[in-house]
């Protein structure tokens, strides 16, 4: 099983997918990094060994595919519609306070992408219901981006919020928190105060916790016993353009 964005399946030469535990389309020479829940990132040229660049997001321009590693943190699938040229970003909390997306845009500008003409398609991970976090945590996120906000709506709830979509196993049961983050909101926010416009973004809602048992979640591992389970999120150039 995978989960697609239609925003990049628009983009001629652009292969994709969001995979879940049981996803035959991974392709078989996958180039992925060895995460550090940070903000590095590297341009790929094709030829390296999966894991032997530790970073959190890569570029390429090469036919190789790459992709990033999740289990509860928010991939993100980047693609040009000018140019070829695709990226991949592992999102967690720690890498977007770390700057992971204000990086990346950085590096893309720094490779000549015109950065209106990217694509950002934005998989699963786990949903602001069953994404419980302490009061600590926040002011971390408050320190780093606190200035976005000003004025505006923060990306989490002091009530935990129903889910986006039908579950179809039981949210996360409160275990003592303060809010409920939703992950998805806060890197959107970050994409946008990079100049990111809205419309450039695509979300796919399902949430790793509750949408579905074929997306392996690592809270819901910690707080149920369930074995180690995680996906893969890939893109590749296929040289049609």
């Amino acid at each position: 099983m995978v989960f697609i964005s239609a925003a990049l399946s628009n983009i001629r030469g652009v292969e994709h997918g969001f995979g879940t535990l049981d996803d035959k389309t991974r392709p078989p020479d996958l180039l992925y990094p060895d995460q550090q829940h940070g903000a590095g990132i590297v341009e790929a040229q094709g030829n390296e060994m999966a894991k032997a660049m530790k970073a959190d997001a890569l570029f390429t321009r090469s036919t190789r595919a790459i992709g990033v590693i999740t289990a509860d943190c928010l991939p993100l699938l980047v693609a040009s519609t000018q140019v070829p040229f695709v990226a991949t970003i592992h999102a967690g909390w720690k890498g977007l306070v770390a700057g992971c997306i204000s990086n990346s845009i950085r590096a893309f500008v720094g490779a000549g992408i015109d950065t209106q003409a990217l694509r950002f398609a934005l998989g699963p991970s786990i949903g602001s219901c069953c994404y419980e976090v302490s009061l600590s945590l926040l002011r971390t996120i408050e320190a780093a981006h606190g200035h976005i906000w000003e004025g505006r709506e923060v990306p989490w709830s002091w009530a935990q919020p129903a889910p986006a979509m039908r579950p179809h196993l039981q949210p996360a049961a409160p275990h003592g928190g303060d809010a409920w983050l939703d992950l998805r909101t806060y890197c959107q926010d970050l994409l946008m105060f990079e100049g990111i416009a809205r419309s450039q973004i695509d979300g796919c809602a399902p949430c790793t916790y509750c949408s579905t048992p074929t997306l392996g979640s690592y809270r819901r591992r910690q707080q149920r016993a369930e074995g180690k389970a995680f996906q893969y999120s890939w893109i590749r150039l296929t040289g049609a353009r």
